[in-house]
C-alpha cells in the first residue's frame, strides 16, 4: 500500500496540470486509504480487550465520553461511549481506549462530549434476523454493548471544539428548516441532508420500503455528488477560479462528511 500511496502522490505532484491524471491520483489515494482502514479494523478486532468481558454476567463500571452525537429515538437514545477506565471490582480497574454502544432511556438527554459513569453488564451485539448487527457495529470499532445501565453525568465539554461547531450548525439548520417547512416534509429534508430518519413518520417509512425508495432518506454517494455539484457551481458563480473552487468544494465536503 505504501508503494501505491507514493505513486499517487507523485502523479499529483508532478502532473498536477493534467486534470485527469490528478483525478486518477486521488482515486488511487482513496483506494489505498480504504485498504489501510480495513487493515486497521482487522487489527482492532484482534486486539480488543473490552470484548473479553462480554456476556460474563458481571456488573462493571465504565467511565467514558460520548464521542458521537446521541441517536435519539422515540423512547430511548443510543450513546457511543469511548471508554477511559473500566472498574471490574472495588480493587481492580483498567485503562481502556475502546468504544461501547449504550442503550439508555430517552431522558435525561445526554450530549456530545459528556463524561459519564456507566454501571451495567457488557454484552456481545446480537445477530438479528436478516441483519448482521455485530458486523454493522464493528465497522465503527464497537464490539460491546450495554443495555439500560445506570448512568451518572460527571461533566460536560470533553469533546472536540470543531465537532461542537459542526453539530451546532447542523442543529441550527434543522431548526430553521422546521420553521419554514411543515412536517413530515421537514423530516424528509433532515434525512436527505443529514441522514436523520428519526423525524420521518413510520407511515412514510413503510411507503418508502414498499416502493423501494428508502435509499433517498439516507446520505449516500448520490447526495454527496449533488452537494458537490451545487458547491462547485456556486463557487464558480461568485467568480472563483476553477482550481480554487475545486479545493473549496473539497474542504466543505470533508466538513459535511
Amino acid at each position: 500500500t505504501l508503494v501505491f500511496l507514493i505513486l499517487a502522490l507523485a502523479l499529483i505532484a508532478v502532473l498536477w496540470r493534467y486534470e485527469k491524471i490528478v483525478i486518477m491520483g486521488f482515486c488511487l489515494i482513496f483506494l489505498v486509504l480504504g485498504i489501510w482502514r480495513h487493515q486497521v479494523a482487522e487489527g482492532q478486532i484482534a486486539n480488543s480487550q473490552l470484548q473479553n468481558y462480554n456476556d460474563k454476567g458481571e456488573v462493571v463500571v465504565l467511565i467514558g465520553t460520548v464521542v458521537i452525537e446521541p441517536d435519539l429515538r422515540e423512547k430511548s437514545q443510543k450513546l457511543t461511549i469511548k471508554g477511559q477506565q473500566i472498574n471490574l471490582s472495588e480493587s481492580v480497574s483498567r485503562t481502556i481506549d475502546e468504544r461501547v454502544l449504550v442503550s439508555a432511556n430517552r431522558y435525561p438527554e445526554y450530549q456530545y462530549g459528556d463524561k459519564l459513569k456507566i454501571t451495567g453488564k457488557l454484552e456481545t451485539p446480537t445477530l438479528l434476523e436478516g441483519f448482521n448487527y455485530k458486523e454493522y457495529l464493528a465497522k465503527d470499532g464497537i464490539y460491546s454493548v450495554m443495555d439500560w445501565p445506570e448512568i451518572e453525568l460527571l461533566g460536560r465539554g470533553f469533546g472536540n471544539p470543531i465537532m461542537y461547531l459542526l453539530i451546532s450548525f447542523k442543529n441550527k439548520f434543522q431548526d430553521v428548516a422546521r420553521s419554514f417547512i411543515p412536517p413530515p416534509k421537514a423530516g424528509l429534508l433532515a434525512a436527505l441532508v443529514f441522514g436523520n430518519e428519526n423525524e420521518i413518520p413510520q407511515e412514510w417509512k413503510a411507503k418508502f420500503n414498499i416502493t423501494g425508495t428508502r435509499h433517498i432518506a439516507a446520505v449516500s454517494g448520490m447526495n454527496i455528488t449533488i452537494i458537490a455539484s451545487l458547491i462547485l457551481s456556486f463557487a464558480l458563480g461568485i467568480g472563483l477560479w476553477r482550481q480554487h473552487a475545486f479545493w473549496l468544494s473539497l474542504f466543505l465536503l470533508l466538513l459535511y462528511i
